[in-house]
């Protein structure tokens, strides 16, 4: 039996992708190597989404090369779309199979014919998957593909045009993950909210996000969505959510600027204006609703009022986590061409700016469920912190809490009692369990 060994870089999707090749790996035959053992074959899902993520993509090809000396080393992903020809000018690699090709990859593999032509490659897909190795939470992916073609993106090019999976085969899939015991279900897409628009339902992300509560609610099981664009958030999504005790009320918006002349180079399809209403919506409808985002900084142009626009929003909106990413060129993309860049002194300036005010945000969010109860899904031992676990509240809060083992992967309820700026700590919870609890209001109170 020959031994297969993964290593996945990138966003949820691509996690999911490799899961699914996991499956169909065993379905094949193959075996998963254990830690330390030499694999016969190594799949690498590459990211492509920056220049530094090309990098380290090549960086872990050569890695696999050295620890499993001889085996099929294979290189998959958006990189192996977007810059094969570096991929495979890597000595020992023996296939760059693009994405098109990810589904049938175990397939050839199999025969072990070697790497097929354009033309040969056989059109197969995944029956989805029935479980998600070493998470407590499961990603369920529900598109693929994106049609927006942000001027900073490259991944339209790399994933190719929006494609949703349809729903019945969506909701199995949720059935056979809550089957193998997974307490949360994370909805994941390239672009989320557009799913369904190719198939000609309107409201269809909404509908569909009601269909899986009905499921989730009956093993108490959490359902959360990964990020959406803020003109996305319909107000019957919005409905959806805050009305289900099993919706988690915490809403990834990707802002990336804050500056409407900005988001205009950028080819985003809102205003800061637009933004910042959504967000009012949200706060309407729902107790301390959970919102984070992602912000590039030191766009091509962006000058230091437009900065300050983007800190300006982001207090606004109150935001307890902002992913920041510096802007770095990325070959092929249309930002790639604008004048104006901005010099790494000045770039990193504005990112401990953002970086000051997301402790101060998110300091100020946790502090606000001190002497509260939380719901808390255990997930790993806490780093540096003996005798401890954590995991995340539906708000995407980690907390820490006294516990052992026993509370990975269970849903347990802890009272916090001091909080940081990137934990509550929390007393011991009185019960640790997996049994079902009733849930009969939303869990978007305090």
């Amino acid at each position: 039996m020959k031994r297969c060994a993964f290593v996945t870089l990138g966003c949820k999707v691509n996690h999911y992708d490799t899961q699914a090749l996991r499956e169909d790996a065993a379905r094949r035959g193959f075996r998963e190597a254990r830690e330390g053992e030499r694999a016969d074959v190594v799949v690498v899902n590459t990211c492509t989404v920056t220049e530094r993520a090309g990098a380290k993509s090549r960086h872990l090809v050569r890695r696999a090369l050295r620890e499993h000396p001889g085996a099929t080393v294979v290189a998959t992903g958006c990189y192996a779309d977007s810059d094969a020809d570096e991929l495979a000018a890597i000595p020992g690699v023996a296939w760059v199979a693009p994405n098109r090709q990810k589904a049938s990859l175990f397939q050839v593999l199999q025969r072990d014919a070697g790497p097929p032509d354009e033309t040969s490659t056989p059109a197969t897909a995944w029956p989805g998957i029935t479980a998600f190795e070493g998470q407590t939470r499961a990603f369920l992916k529900v598109q693929d593909g994106c049609d927006l073609h942000c001027s900073f993106c490259i991944i339209p090019a790399v994933r190719g045009t929006a494609r949703s999976r349809p729903a019945p085969e969506i909701l199995d899939e949720a059935r056979s993950l809550l089957d193998a015991g997974f307490r949360e279900l994370v909805l994941t897409g390239v672009h989320l909210g557009g799913y369904g628009k190719d198939l000609g339902g309107r409201e269809a992300l909404a509908k569909l996000v009601a269909d899986l509560a009905r499921i989730a609610k009956r093993g108490a099981v959490r359902l959360r969505l990964s990020s959406i664009e803020a003109n996305e958030v319909t107000p019957r999504l919005l409905a959806t959510i805050a009305d289900s005790p099993v919706c988690c009320p915490h809403f990834h918006l990707p802002l990336q600027s804050g500056d409407d002349g900005v988001l205009r180079a950028m080819r985003r399809r809102y205003t800061a204006s637009r933004f910042s209403k959504t967000i009012d919506a949200i706060r309407n409808r729902i107790d301390r609703p959970s919102l984070t985002t992602d912000v590039i900084v030191g766009f091509p142009g962006e000058t230091e009022d437009a900065h300050r626009n983007t800190e300006r929003t982001c207090e606004q909106a109150g935001f307890h986590k902002i992913h920041l990413f510096p802007y770095s060129v990325r070959r092929d993309t249309t930002a790639a061409s604008i004048p104006g860049r901005i010099g790494p002194r000045e770039q990193s300036k504005r990112m401990r700016s953002l970086e000051a005010l997301e402790a101060r945000l998110a300091l100020a969010y946790h502090r606000s469920f001190v002497g509260t109860e939380v719901e808390v899904l255990g997930e790993e031992p806490a780093a540096g912190v003996p005798g401890t676990f954590s995991g995340y509240t539906e708000r995407y809060v980690r907390v820490v809490f006294p516990a052992g083992d026993e509370a990975r992967n269970a849903l347990v309820r802890v009272r916090a009692r001091r909080a940081t700026p990137r934990h509550l700590f929390a007393d011991r919870p009185a019960r640790i369990g997996n049994e079902p609890v009733a849930l009969g209001e939303p869990t978007h109170g305090a």
